[in-house]
């Protein structure tokens, strides 16, 4: 069952316990800008260095759907030390774009592995790429 998410001028909701921002590359996350307004607004804790890259990986612009899920698969780790955030909660995922979805699965799956009960994804945009399809 998705996140139930309710948003008005001053009320947004979310059945998740806690908000975890996606990762990204360089200083400048927009992940976790979203990640920190949505949980002041849902009154949620914000784990926003949950997530760590463990390794690098190559830009996935050209690559194809399959191409990108290998690329990111196993780059992502639950922070040592915010597994007791994770375990257990239903964690709400933000990330500021979703093309393929390989990132954000990568992510999803890291915190599944460190004990997270369920893991919803929610996004600022979404860019369909008819490569992927």
């Amino acid at each position: 069952m998705p996140a139930r998410l309710c948003c008005s001028k001053r009320r947004f909701s979310c059945r998740c316990r806690c908000i975890a921002a996606a990762c990204a590359p360089g200083a400048y996350n927009q992940s976790a800008l979203l990640a920190r307004a949505l949980a002041r607004l849902a009154q949620r804790p914000a784990v926003l260095d949950a997530l760590q890259r463990i390794r690098f990986t190559a830009s996935l612009g050209e690559k194809s759907g399959r191409e990108r899920a290998a690329e990111v698969a196993g780059a992502f780790v639950v922070q040592p030390g915010r597994e007791g955030w994770i375990a257990g909660r239903r964690v709400l995922l933000i990330d500021d774009v979703l093309t393929s979805g390989a990132t954000a699965n990568a992510c999803a799956r890291a915190l599944l592995a460190k004990g997270a009960a369920q893991v919803d994804v929610l996004v600022a945009a979404r860019v369909p790429d008819r490569r992927l399809d």
